[in-house]
């Protein structure tokens, strides 16, 4: 390790011991983003997701500050062999390449959407989830059809709410009429069939997003298992999906 990342690292484990204080992790966010220390601020991001959420300091939301040359290290890691690093660098990558232009950044979204859906089939519960949900950032129409098998049939809860999830982030790119088209049939049959009271909310609030209809689905329910809650609403959804508006020309 180089002088500058020794410093570095010296500076993060007496962070890390304080407890990450706001000011002082925004202040370290910003020289590790502004520093040529691409590869330390990778570890230090990899390291922060392993921690539960509300001790976690986000060094990734300075990672922007690399530019060019951060998501082009962050597209060699998606082919690492140590498939923690290529998820959280595709995971990471998803994030930054909607939110600013960079060099080939057409290339880049399609090499990255090639390496989510390959990774999206990991052994890996958590591994899933973060690929499911970076789909959902970057994906495009064509990968509609993975997310409705995950959503249908992936053995872990937070797999098959996040491919609901990501429908929704989806519609914000992807055409309103073919959003409907595709998703319709897998939305109708996860909130009839579904067990979980989660992901029936999930999927209850990603209708009323995409369909623009209010059916009294409030997040906190969902967050809450409110299965009373989401019991009314998914029938309410059931029969606007029945109705000749819901489903007028969206047949799967």
């Amino acid at each position: 390790m180089n002088t500058g990342a020794e410093e570095l690292r010296r500076e993060y484990e007496e962070l890390e011991k304080s407890g990450f204080p706001l000011d002082r992790a925004m202040d370290y966010g910003s020289k590790l983003g502004e520093s040529r220390e691409i590869e330390l601020h990778f570890e230090l991001v990899l390291e922060d997701y392993k921690r539960p959420r509300h001790k976690r300091w986000h060094p990734e939301d300075f990672f922007r500050l690399h530019r060019d040359d951060g998501v082009l290290y962050l597209s060699r890691m998606l082919a690492s062999e140590d498939e923690e690093r290529a998820v959280g660098a595709a995971y990471l990558m998803a994030e930054l390449l909607p939110r600013a232009r960079y060099r080939n950044q057409e290339e880049l979204t399609g090499e990255l959407i090639g390496a989510l859906v390959s990774l999206s089939g990991s052994d890996e519960p958590e591994h899933r989830r973060k690929c499911i949900i970076a789909l959902g950032w970057v994906g495009t129409e064509r990968e509609i059809p993975l997310l409705k098998e995950h959503l249908k049939s992936d053995p872990d809860t937070l797999c098959r709410a996040w491919s609901a999830s990501s429908f929704l982030q989806m519609s914000g790119r992807v055409p309103e009429d073919i959003m409907k088209k595709e998703t319709r049939g897998a939305l109708i049959d996860c909130i009839e069939h579904e067990n979980d009271v989660f992901v029936r909310g999930v999927a209850v609030e990603t209708v009323q997003y995409i369909w623009n209809v209010k059916l009294g689905l409030r997040g906190s329910a969902v967050e809450d298992r409110n299965q009373k809650a989401v019991n009314r609403a998914a029938r309410r959804a059931l029969e606007y999906l029945a109705s000749e508006n819901g489903g007028s020309g969206a047949a799967d």
